[in-house]
């Protein structure tokens, strides 16, 4: 399907010379996501696994559940503690260079955010 792919760069009107990607998957695709989501599936568990712990969060009917990350196509959120939130950043970034792709950490005022957050959706207990 994606055999034989070659892609060019658009700029001021110019386009580069034609290049094979040798690494990710294509923009715009419908399988990319899903792709993608297969390709870092072991994220989330290696996450868990490196602070041991994360928000309890009990949906209607059901035994709680440990989370502290949420993923869909390549954007993946954390949240934690602040020494959690540190670790998991370490965690995924050893990850990425095991597994061959880059991951670049979007800078912000990550703590405060996830307080915000989680206060707004009403989350009462917060492990930490």
């Amino acid at each position: 399907m994606f055999a034989d792919v070659l892609v060019s760069v658009l700029i001021a009107n110019h386009n580069s010379v034609p290049f094979a990607p040798t690494t990710g998957v294509l923009q715009g695709s419908v399988l990319s996501p899903h792709l993608y989501s297969l390709y870092i599936n072991s994220l989330p568990a290696v996450l868990r696994a490196a602070v041991n712990r994360g928000t309890m969060v009990s949906p209607p009917g059901m035994h709680s559940i440990c989370v502290n990350s949420l993923l869909f196509a390549d954007d993946v959120a954390i949240f934690g503690s602040r020494s959690d939130v540190q670790t998991m950043l370490d965690v995924a970034s050893e990850h990425s260079f095991s597994l061959g792709y880059r991951w670049k950490l979007m800078h912000s005022t990550l703590s405060s955010i996830i307080v915000y957050l989680i206060q707004y959706i009403g989350i009462s207990s917060v492990s930490t």
